[in-house]
């Protein structure tokens, strides 16, 4: 734009083209500039928008780029043609004309360098911006089942659905509240942290997912949101004896010589499933079946397993039933809300089998420094 009035004239006439794009980037450059990384959430809706308005202004600079190549094409052509037609132009003309070409090449060559130098960084950026979006797709995947997410991102909205039957685990630390007591808050983050990563390791091995964590609870669901026909009561009995397997293996950190001990609870039936929240959207189970789970969790024993009879007959009905699986009648046990039920405790047997899931996911406990004031 310094050297050649064209190019300054071509370009402002192509931006005039787009209305307010430029001050739109600048607009957006500048909130860039002023985001607190640290505490800002991403934006991965802002970021297309930034994407797609960088991508219109490359392509008002290779416009002008062939604007410009086309006018030094037109301009040499024309310079043949002129000196094709009076060869007896003076020598002191022709001298004039091999001073100043060369003054129009290195400006030609300058504009060319800076072209090329400003899509280099623009395409470093590019790439900056893609890493950016696939880390913010890495925690919405972990926030949200991945086809949830997709449909989320494509659509901005994901129905309710309703699911026929699911089967639904729960289980909860024995004597939580009297160890959280015992322990320091850093210990008690610790010791939730190393259990949580084991099962989330575990888990993953099997066609099940995990809903959410409060506190010590942990929620994992099969055949939702992935439908897997009447498989999902299977693949959870298959998962919660691979975790009281794992339990024998997991020490807790700040009391070595003591194992964690869970309470698990099963129930299968039916679910509604959605979306819940904008801000920090969530993937909830609502419905009867959720809460008999938990009553099956609650009403369970230490390192027991503790089934409703629906999910008892769910695993009969499963080809592997007599090879892998004994239930063992409980009898008669007062549910809160659901009066009395007959319940069962799941068992293996072949407790071998179970240990193949085991051995890779026993996580080790992470050295963490405690800073100076720290409060117990």
């Amino acid at each position: 734009m310094f050297y050649s009035k064209f190019v300054n004239d071509g370009y402002k006439r192509l931006l005039e083209s787009k209305g307010d794009l430029f001050s739109s980037i600048i607009s957006m450059e500048n909130e860039i500039k002023l985001n607190d990384y640290e505490n800002t959430e991403e934006s991965w809706e802002r970021g297309d928008i930034w994407f797609d308005q960088m991508t219109k202004y490359i392509n008002v600079l290779f416009d002008l780029q062939l604007q410009l190549a086309a006018d030094i094409l037109s301009g040499l052509d024309e310079a043949i043609y002129v000196r094709q037609r009076e060869s007896s132009i003076s020598i002191s003309i022709m001298v004039a004309v091999l001073l100043v070409s060369p003054m129009i090449i290195h400006a030609i060559f300058v504009q060319t360098r800076k072209i090329q130098h400003f899509s280099a960084n623009l395409e470093m950026k590019t790439r900056e911006l893609e890493e950016e979006r696939e880390r913010s797709d890495r925690l919405l995947h972990q926030m949200l089942p991945p086809t949830i997410a997709l449909e989320l991102k494509s659509s901005g909205t994901v129905n309710a659905e309703f699911y026929q039957e699911v089967t639904i685990f729960f289980s909860d630390v024995v004597n939580f509240t009297l160890m959280c007591a015992e322990s320091t808050p850093m210990q008690v983050v610790d010791m939730l942290n190393r259990l949580y990563q084991s099962l989330d390791c575990l888990i993953e091995q099997f066609d099940a997912y995990k809903i959410e964590t409060i506190g010590d609870a942990y929620m994992v669901a099969s055949g939702i949101p992935r439908r897997n026909g009447n498989q999902h009561a299977a693949e959870i009995a298959f998962m919660s004896l691979a975790i009281r397997n794992l339990l024998h293996r997991l020490k807790i950190p700040h009391i070595p010589e003591k194992h964690y001990v869970l309470r698990i609870g099963i129930h299968t039936g039916p679910c509604a499933a959605g979306v819940v929240g904008k801000i920090m959207p969530r993937y909830c189970l609502f419905g009867d079946t959720v809460n008999t789970a938990s009553r099956m969790e609650s009403t369970s024993e230490a390192y027991k397993i503790h089934i409703s009879e629906v999910t008892q007959k769910a695993l009969e009905g499963h080809e592997n039933f007599l090879d892998r699986f004994i239930t063992k009648p409980r009898g008669k046990v007062a549910i809160k809300g659901k009066g009395v039920m007959s319940t069962y405790w799941l068992e293996s047997k072949d407790p071998s089998k179970d240990i193949m899931y085991v051995k890779s996911c026993v996580i080790k406990p992470q050295n963490r420094t405690v800073l100076p004031g720290s409060v117990n």
